[in-house]
């Protein structure tokens, strides 16, 4: 067993370390580790510590099926019954997959209660403090009390408490250790119950969702909790409950552990459970794997569509959105030698010199285009440079325009006029470049509509390539619009699409669209690429992505874990759609002021440089867990 361990050595080379230990997996180098891991300290705020420990494992675990929610409300929890069985300072290990839906409590959050009376100085309580988000351990009366200020609890996370049965609890997140406390033993009162999600039924109810929730009446092992976390083997030793909540109806938690301690669920909701292993690989998209595998003998296709974050929000360059960044290490994987791989740039993109009269669309891939008056034109340089694939629009009134390659001959393109109108599916290729930077310039003779290119680098008929199809603002109602057609017109002209990747849960939970239409949206987006794709009928991934952090609730009140569930559910009933969950990899707090990693923008809704980067990372060993 070991694990390979890299320090942090500073705020402005933390992205540097970070990538460091994701490019030591992503290399084989950690391949035979159980993680991991970056050790070092970071300040926050400029008046709190946080102890950086950022682990990544490698195996996934099985599905957990359903997890039980429940509302934050007097009423909603699972009640365990009057227990006894910790009494006598017997040592234990609580714990649980757990979802907190909202971090702007005004009102503390219980976890697990075990007959706790503060009156009677009697039982424990574990709870998320409402204001610091910190995870909080009670024994008996209320002033005996320890916060364990490494223990951030925000959106989804597996919470592990081990106690000692002397002075000793330790706290695990994810299965690190973030936290040793100093508590002292007691027993419950017999008068009241034990509780998950709430501390008597009254009072500091919590507004999230659990899973494989876990008691057992001795100290588990590293080992032990690492084959728990990584692959939901529960030993059987000690175990007093465990409630995977898979029941689906009915208000009975059954016990699974053969304690006989079933549980009553209380104004609780089940749903198709998002939790699991921050980790876990996708099922796998065979179609997009396949192509990748023969990458260096032919040309394969991925197509990004999202919102901002694809986009490349606040990246300082194109070249540093995630999209890009993924595309370079896919090609350093996967290309051959001799073919560097090239990049997709929109129309609509920043960097395009225009003159005369121009206007953006929303239209083709993208959902975005530049309409070019005649006598217009639009120049950028091109680097790395040793052709393109210029994209136009085709059909009824579109003109022609003429392009030219540092500022040589102009070369005619005469658009197909019949047909429909409006057609995305105009494509024109330049090879032969010397390899280097190439100004390309559009000049309308006529007026016309271009969509974007794709700069070559080698790669005209083999590798890799990743396009671009976010745009800012955006949510699923946008993308199954009547102008939609035009994007998938635009994909379809691309060949060899095997996959399209889907990031849209931010804007739909902040618009408080319905999370059933915003899956209806997502299966008619899928029907609508596998329709124009029958040729190939492209892997469909449908990707969780972290929580926007400029607000924590919204609208009609929809929950974010809402959205996942949805998105998980379409994986699990349609062939060929994949649901990756990124969420639980981005280790930040729901606010302004708690990013230990430094990976959003002040704006707190999109990434810098170093998130883009992290996000590329996460998702290379997801969709290409062949190189691991």
């Amino acid at each position: 067993m070991t694990n390979l361990v890299l320090p942090f050595t500073g705020q402005s080379n933390w992205d540097n370390t970070l990538n460091t230990a994701l490019t030591a997996l992503n290399d084989g180098k950690a391949e035979k580790s159980d993680a991991v891991t970056v050790t070092g300290n970071q300040t926050i705020a400029g008046d709190k510590t946080f102890t950086g420990l950022t682990t990544l494992t490698g195996l996934p675990p099985k599905d957990l099926k359903y997890a039980i929610e429940l509302s934050g409300s007097n009423g909603s929890n699972v009640s365990l019954g009057v227990k006894t069985y910790l009494d006598g300072a017997q040592p234990f290990t609580f714990g649980t997959w757990i979802d907190f839906y909202s971090n702007a409590l005004t009102d503390d959050a219980t976890v697990w209660a075990y007959g706790y009376s503060n009156t009677n100085d009697k039982g424990y309580v574990a709870r998320v403090d409402g204001a610091t988000k910190k995870l909080q351990f009670f024994w008996g009366a209320s002033t005996n009390q320890a916060t364990a200020n490494n223990t951030f609890c925000y959106g989804k996370m597996w919470l592990v408490l081990t106690y000692d049965g002397a002075n000793t609890l330790k706290v695990f997140k994810n299965n690190v250790l973030m936290d040793t406390l100093t508590i002292a033993a007691r027993n419950a009162d017999s008068a009241i119950g034990s509780y998950l999600g709430t501390r008597d039924a009254t009072a500091r109810n919590l507004n999230g969702a659990l899973d494989d929730s876990f008691l057992y009446n001795r100290v588990l092992s590293a080992d032990e909790l690492t084959s728990i976390f990584r692959t939901a083997t529960f030993p059987t030793s000690g175990n007093l409950f465990l409630y995977h909540f898979d029941e689906r109806t009915g208000t009975v938690a059954t016990d699974s552990s053969g304690s006989g301690n079933n549980g009553t669920i209380n104004a609780g909701t089940y749903r198709v459970s998002a939790f699991g292993n921050p980790n876990r690989a996708p099922s796998a998209p065979i179609t997009w794997q396949a192509s990748l595998a023969n990458a260096d003998l032919a040309k394969t296709c991925a197509v990004f569509l999202g919102s901002s974050t694809t986009q490349g929000a606040d990246s300082s360059t194109l070249d540093t959105r995630y999209t890009d960044v993924l595309g370079t290490l896919l090609h350093r994987n996967f290309n051959s030698a001799s073919v560097p791989g090239g990049k997709h740039i929109r129309g609509t993109d920043a960097g395009w010199n225009t003159t005369g009269t121009t206007a953006q669309n929303s239209d083709g891939l993208g959902l975005g285009s530049t309409v070019m008056s005649a006598g217009a034109t639009m120049s950028r340089t091109l680097t790395n440079c040793t052709g393109f694939d210029l994209h136009f629009v085709q059909g009824p009134g579109q003109g022609t325009f003429t392009y030219q390659i540092d500022g040589g001959t102009a070369v005619t393109v005469t658009p197909n006029t019949t047909g429909t109108s409006n057609r995305h599916d105009g494509v024109i290729t330049v090879t032969g470049l010397t390899l280097g930077s190439h100004v390309l310039q559009i000049n309308a003779t006529n007026p016309c509509i271009i969509n974007g290119v794709y700069v070559l680098n080698g790669d005209t008929s083999t590798g890799v390539r990743i396009y671009n199809g976010g745009k800012g603002g955006t949510a699923t109602p946008d993308f199954v619009a009547s102008n939609s057609g035009t994007m998938w017109q635009r994909v379809a002209s691309l060949g060899n699409v095997n996959l399209i990747a889907i990031m849209l849960s931010s804007n739909d939970f902040s618009g408080s669209i319905d999370p059933s239409i915003f899956k209806a949206n997502l299966y008619t987006m899928i029907r609508s690429a596998w329709s124009n794709l029958s040729t190939t009928r492209p892997d469909i991934v449908l990707i969780n992505s972290y929580k926007r952090f400029d607000h924590v609730t919204y609208g009609v009140g929809f929950l974010y874990g809402d959205y996942a569930a949805k998105m998980q559910e379409l994986a699990n009933e349609l062939d060929g759609v994949h649901y990756v969950d990124i969420a639980g990899l981005f280790p930040l707090m729901n606010d302004s002021v708690h990013d230990p990693l430094d990976l959003m923008n002040t704006d707190n809704i999109h990434m810098n440089d170093a998130g883009h980067r992290y996000m590329a990372r996460i998702l290379l060993r997801r969709l290409a867990p062949s190189i691991l």
